[in-house]
């Protein structure tokens, strides 16, 4: 586990998954804390797939490979590249081992940095490859909700713009889209025990660039700077003291997917030697 520190903030990191642990204001935790009986994750880095692939396999080039949901960056233990008192950078890179379910050449930079109140998570993912690369990434960040002088239904989420949405349905493990808005220009999502029954709300195209976790009731408000991503996802289990705020480049694999990897809708190109930058930020308000 390693540690940066910023005034009265703390934040841990763990090398396996390059994985955020932690991260304290002056004893105010927002992240989940994991629970084998509830979830057993904090933030797991979601690359080079998000979510679920049909079958469990993509192919590319003629070859079949398996892959799980969310690919295998957070089962992979990070190397340290370098650390200062505020900031850390960890890289995974390809091996012998990642070339058994992924076929490409590839470095996946993580940098850490903490500025008092904000932390930002930033990442580079370079092709090194001799042709293009096929790749999601995404980000899975459990805001903790605490429960004290205060009910799961008193958290909401608010979008820093007014949205037009329809929910993209997770059934039987693969995408379908619910024609049905599910968002008609507006911006408040209110938490429930029961919100997230049928799995995630998943959102494509959104506008926001700032997902915003509130209670009025407690005042408390953490910001999600979602940066530059393009789609959106919202997850718990039901009824937990926590709420994922999850900016994706990818989904889930809809039901009428080829299984060719430069089909994959939502998928990204990265060409030889090029880098890809994105990453999110979190800010207790």
């Amino acid at each position: 586990m390693h540690m940066i520190m910023s005034h009265k903030s703390i934040v841990k990191i763990n090398t396996f998954g390059a994985e955020l642990n932690s991260f304290n204001i002056d004893g105010n935790e927002l992240i989940w804390q994991p629970n084998q009986a509830v979830w057993h994750k904090c933030a797991p880095i979601l690359f080079p797939v998000i979510g679920r692939l049909k079958d469990q396999k993509f192919s590319f080039n003629g070859m079949e490979y398996q892959m799980g949901k969310h690919g295998f960056a957070s089962t992979h233990t990070f190397e340290v590249e370098k650390q200062t008192r505020n900031s850390i950078s960890m890289l995974c890179k390809s091996s012998h081992i990642t070339k058994k379910y992924y076929p490409f050449d590839f470095l996946l930079r993580v940098i850490f940095s903490l500025n008092d109140k904000i932390l930002n998570v930033n990442y580079e993912v370079e092709n090194k490859s001799k042709g293009p690369m096929y790749f999601s990434i995404g980000s899975h960040p459990g805001i903790s909700l605490p429960l004290i002088n205060t009910t799961l239904d008193e958290y909401y989420i608010e979008f820093e713009e007014d949205e037009t949405l329809c929910r993209n349905m997770i059934v039987n493990d693969l995408l379908v889209l619910q024609k049905k808005l599910y968002l008609n220009n507006e911006k408040i999502i209110k938490l429930s025990k029961d919100i997230f029954i049928e799995d995630a709300l998943v959102f494509k195209n959104i506008k926001s660039r700032a997902i915003y976790v509130k209670n009025d009731k407690t005042d408390r408000k953490v910001k999600i700077d979602i940066k530059n991503a393009p789609d959106l996802g919202i997850w718990a289990k039901p009824g937990a003291e926590y709420v994922c705020i999850e900016p994706w480049f990818g989904y889930d694999d809809p039901t009428d997917v080829s299984g060719i990897l430069e089909e994959k809708p939502g998928i990204l190109t990265l060409e030889p030697d090029d880098t890809f930058k994105t990453g999110y930020s979190i800010e207790l308000l």
